[in-house]
């Protein structure tokens, strides 16, 4: 019972950091369009598609880990993918010595820079992501014994 609330704590976490994470930027598309193109990743015909969708995707996922029972697993999966994404593009920046925002609670490209303490945050939002997964692969795996039994 302890376990299942933890990796219910750990799924209101993620979601509500994403919840937080996607609000200013699905809100103006277009400051977030601009922190897409000063991380210099992609190339510039994927960036306003990348602005649009990712919020999106952000807003969804934590949607997922809410309210659909049947997606949390996917919803886990894809936001493991998206931080692993997010700390990737991070580092490539930290070492290019590019000084920019994260991007990561607002779409304004000027507060915020990006840093190690974005590395870090990041690195714990994953091991709450994989704590999430575990109880819910469990909890999926128990209901699916269930299942079977009846």
């Amino acid at each position: 019972m302890k376990l299942k609330l933890v990796g219910m704590l750990c799924r209101w976490v993620l979601a509500g950091t994403f919840l937080v994470a996607c609000i200013h930027k699905i809100w103006v598309p277009e400051d977030f369009a601009l922190t897409v193109f000063r991380y210099q990743l992609l190339p510039h015909s994927a960036i306003n598609l990348v602005a649009i969708f990712l919020p999106w995707l952000e807003l969804v996922t934590a949607c997922a880990l809410l309210f659909g029972h049947r997606f949390r697993q996917v919803g886990l999966v894809l936001i493991v993918m998206m931080l692993c994404v997010f700390t990737g593009g991070m580092v490539i920046n930290i070492f290019r010595g590019v000084n920019i925002a994260c991007g990561c609670f607002s779409a304004d490209p000027e507060p915020a820079h990006l840093g190690w303490g974005n590395i870090i945050r990041n690195g714990v939002l994953l091991v709450i992501a994989g704590v999430a997964l575990c109880e819910t692969k469990k909890e999926v795996s128990s209901n699916n014994k269930l299942c079977k039994n009846a």
